[in-house]
This record gives C-alpha cells, sequence and structure tokens, in this order.
C-alpha cells in the first residue's frame, strides 16, 4: 500500500488492507498489527516486522522500475528505522 500518507474512515481503510491482502499483497506492520483493530482474521495476516534497512530494501526491490524512476524525482527525506534519540541537555 505505497503512495501519500491518507487519512480516511477506518472501514475504508480495513476494506483497503482486505483488497490488497486478497491481491496477494504482503503488508508488513511496524508494531502489533492488533492495533490495527482489523479483526483477528485481518490481523493474523499483517506480517509484524521490526524496521530494518534490509526491509526497506525488500520493498524497494518490489517495486517496478517506473516506480523506481519516479521515486528517485522525489526530493529525500529522514525515514527513521527507530525513533530518533532526542535528550535535554
Amino acid at each position: 500500500m505505497s503512495g501519500l500518507p491518507e487519512l480516511m474512515p477506518h472501514a475504508q481503510f480495513a476494506a483497503a488492507v482486505e483488497r490488497a491482502l486478497t491481491g496477494g499483497a504482503r503488508l508488513v506492520a511496524l508494531e502489533d498489527p492488533g492495533r490495527l483493530k482489523l479483526g483477528e482474521e485481518l490481523s493474523r495476516k499483517v506480517e509484524h516486522a521490526a524496521p530494518s534497512a534490509a526491509l526497506l530494501l525488500e520493498a524497494w526491490a518490489a517495486k517496478s522500475e517506473g516506480e523506481r524512476e519516479a521515486l528517485c524525482r522525489v526530493p529525500p527525506e529522514p525515514f527513521y528505522l527507530r525513533s530518533p534519540y532526542i535528550r535535554a541537555s
């Protein structure tokens, strides 16, 4: 489910997840899929994985050549594999 972030009603989100899974997509959540409140059956189909460079590379490799070319034209922005470490001095 790539693309720009989009706010939507939860029912619409759940329907999009179900369509993606039915279409054979691999969906990965970086936290417990149960927090998505998709119901037990759909939540079991969403993989829980820790953020990693390998996971990002796998997502990149799964994109078509056209998608990769389009993404290369987007200015880079930070993508944290874990929360930024910030502390008060």
